[in-house]
């Protein structure tokens, strides 16, 4: 649950109190310690609470965090934290990917990362990528520092409309959305993605597509958290199950 579902939740709940008459704004607001149009902007939607004032009116009804959630949703929650977690082990390309920076094509197999594995994606075709810093995918991948990569050709010829790709353009491979055109790709960062006319075109090579497109990006996480557990080491791009 976020932090932003929770307090959702916690208004539903108040709300329900004072439409039941077991609660008023006014005696919500008293036992809170804080003012009644603040109370009564926060039951409609308009004003969000701090945490310090979300813990405050959770101490004052008497809930907690738990207390939000369906003895279902708490059972469902707790089972798959049970279940073994499934993982990949998977080597790293010799340089990062993006501005500037070449399609490396080598491997450092000492160079291993574990993630959460999605049944998905075979391990043999994912290869690890640091990522360099590229503003105009930043909407995307956030500060993500590196990079599992499908590599298979299955991947890279079946582009989805919110796939990330790995593309060789010239001496440096950039991450980008990929449209097909005739003759042509088409490149779309995640600034313009909805103004195609600002798409950069780039001529398909005699070599074929698969020389252009050298992977499927399909998950991104960030380097520091290697010491934490797999499932919360990233998210999966296409279809999070992280």
């Amino acid at each position: 649950m976020t932090f932003q579902e929770a307090q959702y939740r916690l208004l539903a709940d108040l709300q329900e109190r004072i439409h039941n008459g077991d609660l008023t704004e006014r005696g919500l607001a008293r036992l809170a310690g804080i003012s009644q149009p603040h109370i009564h902007n926060v039951l409609k939607g308009a004003r969000f609470l701090s945490y310090r004032s979300m813990d405050t009116l959770l101490k004052s009804v008497n809930v907690s965090l738990l207390d939000l959630f369906s003895r279902q949703e708490l059972a469902i929650h707790l089972s798959t934290r049970m279940l073994p977690q499934h993982v990949f082990e998977i080597p790293c390309l010799r340089s990062p990917l993006g501005p500037n920076m070449p399609w490396p094509e080598t491997l450092e197999f000492h160079k291993k990362l574990v993630i959460p594995s999605n049944l998905k994606y075979s391990a043999r075709d994912l290869v690890l990528a640091r990522l360099m810093p590229d503003r105009t995918m930043a909407r995307i991948l956030s500060d993500f520092d590196i990079a599992a990569l499908d590599t298979s050709s299955h991947a890279r010829l079946n582009v989805t409309p919110t796939g990330v790709y790995a593309i060789a353009r010239g001496s440096e491979a950039i991450l980008r959305h990929v449209r097909f055109g005739e003759r042509c790709i088409y490149l779309a960062t995640g600034e313009n993605i909805d103004e195609p006319e600002t798409w950069e075109a780039v001529e398909i090579p005699g070599q074929g597509i698969l020389a252009l497109l050298k992977a499927h990006v399909v998950w991104a996480g960030h380097a520091s958290d290697k010491l934490l557990p797999p499932h919360q080491r990233g998210r999966f791009l296409d279809d999070a199950t992280s």
